[in-house]
């Protein structure tokens, strides 16, 4: 229910609908009210985001480039979609998602992947690899990663 304000006036998101519906469960909500919260809400899930990616940072800021891969159990501390966009040989521009994966070994060595077929991992998850082969280093805000590509995820 709302106590003040239109629901139905200018410039009122689905988002701000749909939270007063929420919150009207609680009792009466004034408009003015929903549009705070609609804005605070938001703003604490990116500082939690945010919060997160730091400490992944952290954990993985004694990593050293790896010079030969060592099948074994790896966990996943990042995991984002990324669109890249490249030239084919026939000339073709093509756009595809692929999901960045940062992965972790026992020894805290940080990995990056870029998962073309999209394998659905999950923060947190530890996965099996089998095989990689290693393409290369990255350097992000002073944590060594190594690149691996041909990645082989074992079931």
């Amino acid at each position: 229910m709302w106590t003040r304000g239109n629901e139905n006036r200018e410039h009122v998101s689905p988002y701000e609908k749909g939270l007063a519906k929420r919150l009207s469960a609680f009792g009466p909500v004034p408009l003015e009210s929903v549009g705070v919260v609609s804005t605070v809400i938001p703003a604490f899930k990116d500082g939690v985001i945010k919060h997160k990616r730091k400490n992944v940072w952290a954990e993985l800021s004694n990593s050293q480039y790896v010079t030969k891969f060592l099948p074994g159990k790896f966990a996943v501390v990042r995991s984002e979609p990324h669109t890249v966009s490249f030239t084919k040989k026939s000339g073709e521009e093509k756009t595809e998602v692929q999901t960045v994966v940062v992965l972790k070994d026992g020894n805290g060595n940080g990995y990056k992947w870029f998962d073309s077929k999209n394998h659905g991992l999950k923060v947190g998850q530890v996965v099996s690899i089998d095989r990689a082969t290693i393409a290369g280093r990255s350097d992000f805000n002073g944590v060594r990663l190594t690149k691996i590509n041909r990645v082989k995820l074992s079931v």
